[in-house]
């Protein structure tokens, strides 16, 4: 009896060494791993992370003059402001190139003022505003420049995206014999845009960095829209209200400011990989 108890109890201790001993295997590598995924960049390593926001400004303005007729002069001025958010994810192909994908929520918003003179009457204003809200999906490539990875690293960037969306418009304004405002819907948008950036990754942990970058965008956007127009007639002050719809391209080129954080785990080792100094 005493026998069988000691071999019971050699079996047990030995069940308890081996579970032990995968505990502490498991145990260290996921140490290893953690300090393989928190201090090195290679290829292979995942760049995860979001942009908070990308904003983009442009501006145009245009001025006739008229060698004919009553009207002297017409300007016009067009402003558009747009901002962005959302997830980045991509993979180091090598120890400085990454290629990724994007998917964001944009806001666009345009403001548009003319102002046309004329010799026999008083000044002609109209003042629109719209505003899009579309999401855009798209690739990313970014290179980076370093010989040893430091806390901060330049790097070059090519992006475009393309998407979908709707909005809404308003506008008033003085004619020669009516004042009036307008109410719209804008829908079946459709819009795509490429640029190129120039940024600056500062590495706040070895796998925890900060984007900064300025850069151009080029976007092209199409859309129908449906307008509601109330008129006023200044002498008798007769209300009328008509219907215009009609379809719409903008071209815009505008410089783009961006900031984003992201991840970068190497889930692999690698005979490329560099450590990041902290």
């Amino acid at each position: 009896m005493q026998i069988q108890t000691g071999r019971l109890f050699e079996k047990t201790l030995t069940h308890k060494n081996k579970a032990m001993k995968k505990i502490l295997t498991i145990t260290a590598c996921s140490i290893a791993f953690a300090i393989t995924s928190h201090a090195q960049i290679s290829k292979g390593t995942v760049f995860l992370g979001t942009s908070i926001g990308s904003t983009t400004y442009s501006s145009s303005n245009d001025n006739l003059d008229y060698t004919a007729g009553t009207n002297i002069n017409k300007s016009t001025a067009a402003k558009t402001y747009g901002f962005n958010v959302g997830p980045q994810v991509g993979v180091f192909l090598s120890r400085h190139f990454l290629l990724g994908g994007t998917v964001t929520y944009n806001i666009t918003y345009k403001t548009t003022d003319a102002t046309t003179l004329s010799s026999v009457n008083q000044p002609v204003t109209a003042h629109s505003e719209t505003s899009n809200y579309t999401i855009n999906a798209g690739p990313f490539m970014r290179y980076y420049f370093y010989d040893h990875l430091s806390k901060n690293i330049l790097y070059v960037q090519a992006n475009a995206t393309a998407g979908t969306g709707n909005g809404a418009s308003s506008g008033n304004g003085v004619n020669v014999n009516s004042t009036y405002s307008s109410d719209g819907k804008v829908s079946n948008i459709f819009n795509w845009n490429a640029g190129s950036s120039i940024g600056v990754t500062h590495f706040f942990t070895p796998s925890v960095g900060m984007d900064i970058a300025l850069g151009y965008t080029y976007t092209s956007a199409s859309s129908g829209n449906m307008n509601s127009t109330e008129s006023t007639n200044k002498s008798n002050s007769n209300i009328t209200i008509s219907q215009n719809n009609y379809n719409e391209t903008t071209i815009t080129n505008g410089i783009s400011f961006g900031i984003g954080f992201h991840w970068y785990l190497n889930c692999i080792t690698s005979k490329e990989s560099v450590l990041i100094v902290s």
